[in-house]
């Protein structure tokens, strides 16, 4: 995750894209992508990994729903359930391994004797404990890039659609995933949905049950234990010597790394063989605590700007109760 991406303004799909904060950052890690949210490296990702690649890949994760096939799905043009979404993260949470939802667990009398217990789906791994790390590494420091205020060891994702009319926040530990959904779906574009984010819902009703309600329910939240297999290495300084088995993305200059605020000299994690060939690398032990990356300080949510993030012109579809389109905006 320490290749680089281009965060720059610019065409994709016959459409101007640019982030949140209409602001372009250059040359930024993969991870520095994710952390902060970044609209222009998630579509240029996708570009370069394929678009229906990407939406197989979303639908082995456990999205049911048709997915647009085209690259602004990357930044939520295509609407899915919440539901999916929870087992999508599930796959995160869990090492790889997707488990379909059951809504009835156990059916028991009053005396305490079962009843019914269905048998769960079975599980299918879809990706190993080491790509699902490798996500998990960078989420973990969500809530604290952004200011969640969470007591409790969870990574999280946030997302927030066109015009505001959904803002998402997603959080999960090896044990629980929770997705919370702040929206408005009367498509009258009501002022007071406008200028809430994704982080607005973690900083609030997420942030609530997070840390009061669980503790409330005496549930006990895992921690993240890093899966043996995976190496570090610096972050890369440009994509000219990154092995052939990495994402190719393009390259960036050497000062690429201070431009993004972020330090040369810090480790990234990679799958082997897919680390920056310059960087000498060397086995990551597990389990240990994942260093926090030293990342620009970011805004806030209650003071940044009430700027509408731009997406594809076709992913301001009004939102059903049922289903909401989720962007990587923040």
């Amino acid at each position: 995750m320490g290749n680089m991406l281009d965060d720059t303004s610019k065409h994709f799909a016959n459409g101007q894209f640019h982030d949140f904060d209409s602001r372009d950052m250059g040359m930024i890690t993969a991870h520095q992508a994710l952390l902060l949210s970044r609209n222009i490296p998630a579509l240029e990702t996708m570009q370069a990994a394929g678009v229906s690649n990407v939406t197989q890949f979303a639908h082995d994760m456990g999205i049911t729903t048709p997915l647009k096939n085209e690259v602004t799905t990357a930044i939520g043009s295509s609407e899915v359930r919440m539901l999916d979404h929870v087992v999508g993260y599930g796959v995160f949470a869990t090492g790889g391994t997707r488990h379909n939802p059951v809504s009835i667990l156990e059916v028991k009398d009053l005396q305490g004797n079962s009843l019914d217990k269905p048998s769960p789906p079975d599980p299918k791994q879809v990706i190993t404990p080491q790509e699902a790390y490798l996500i998990t590494y960078i989420l973990k420091d969500y809530a604290s890039q952004w200011n969640l205020g969470w007591n409790k060891p969870f990574a999280g994702k946030s997302g927030t659609t066109n015009n505001f009319h959904d803002a998402w926040m997603m959080a999960y530990s090896p044990n629980l995933v929770i997705g919370a959904w702040v929206g408005n779906t009367s498509g009258s574009g009501d002022v007071n949905m406008n200028g809430v984010y994704g982080t607005m819902v973690g900083s609030s009703v997420l942030r609530d049950f997070i840390n009061n309600g669980l503790s409330q329910a005496n549930f006990k939240v895992d921690t993240f234990q890093q899966p043996s297999g995976l190496v570090t290495g610096l972050p890369c300084q440009n994509n000219a010597n990154v092995n052939p088995s990495a994402s190719a993305s393009p390259s960036a200059s050497p000062s690429a790394s201070a431009k993004s605020g972020r330090s040369s000299s810090e480790k990234e994690l990679y799958l082997p063989g897919t680390e920056c060939a310059a960087a000498a690398a060397s086995p990551s032990p597990s389990p240990s605590p994942s260093p926090t990356p030293s990342l620009p300080v970011s805004l806030p949510p209650s003071i940044l700007p009430s700027l509408t993030p731009s997406a594809s012109p076709s992913a301001s579809s009004t939102p059903t109760p049922g289903a909401s389109a989720s962007t990587a905006t923040h």
